[in-house]
């Protein structure tokens, strides 16, 4: 019995990393070759994975074998994508960050902490402008994308509205982790050091572009003001009601 809940609390987290248009149950049937109804079998806990079927799995799903037993032993696990590394798209590598956080979600007992000398991945996508900036810059100052590298940042043309929507799924879900902070007076440095070389190398088609970017990393930091203050990670536009401490 307990091995097969701890089968399906392993399946269950493999569910809430994947895209919602995405089928675990066919993903499975693909992976191990298997029909519909002995991939139910296995997600319901009632057939056993073999060493080799998890083997698969682990691989497919970039989960560890640690993950997956809950070992207690005095090893860490924990992955490090690499932003320049070749993803089909930059979309891709968000979604990979966002597993990286979901994966927290599957204990009942957790607690984060970030030490923040640069500011967070998922608080660039608190709101769009910044978003779209950070977006474009990685694509062209880290990744070197061929079809941006001529192109100047506008709000415009360069939405990136696929990956804002993965940010905002990510921050919902980094939300619900509770979590210590540290912050120090460098930590937006970098982002606003990239903001003010853009502009000096007339990088931002339109001066009126520059300025939204500036004002949403400001709007960024009033929204962290006001999670500090509360006391409560929240997303923008929520209620009083929705963030007070219980």
């Amino acid at each position: 019995m307990e091995t097969n809940h701890l089968q399906q609390e392993f399946f269950t987290y493999l569910k809430s990393t994947l895209p919602a248009h995405l089928s675990l149950s066919d993903e499975l049937c693909d992976l191990l070759d298997i029909s519909a109804d002995s991939a139910y079998r296995r997600l319901r806990g009632e057939k056993p994975l073999t060493f080799s079927e998890l083997k698969l799995i682990c691989e497919k799903f970039h989960v560890s074998l640690d993950q997956v037993l809950n070992l207690q032993n005095d090893t860490v696990a924990f992955r490090a994508p690499d932003l320049v590394a070749n993803y089909t798209s930059f979309a891709d590598y968000l979604n990979n960050i966002k597993q990286g956080v979901m994966f927290f979600h599957q204990f009942k007992e957790k607690k984060m902490m970030y030490l923040c000398k640069d500011a967070s991945l998922w608080y660039f996508y608190v709101y769009p402008e910044l978003a779209a900036f950070k977006t474009y810059f990685f694509l062209k100052s880290l990744r070197n994308e061929p079809a941006i590298a001529n192109k100047k940042f506008s709000l415009k043309e360069f939405a990136f509205e696929d990956c804002y929507a993965i940010g905002q799924e990510m921050l919902k879900a980094f939300n619900e982790i509770p979590c210590e902070e540290i912050w120090n007076n460098e930590s937006w440095n970098s982002t606003i050091n990239q903001v003010a070389y853009y502009r000096e190398a007339g990088l931002f088609s339109t001066p009126k572009d520059c300025e939204f970017v500036i004002n949403s990393i400001l709007k960024t930091i009033d929204h962290l003001e006001a999670q500090a203050a509360a006391g409560r990670k929240f997303m923008p536009g929520d209620t009083e009601l929705r963030h007070r401490a219980p």
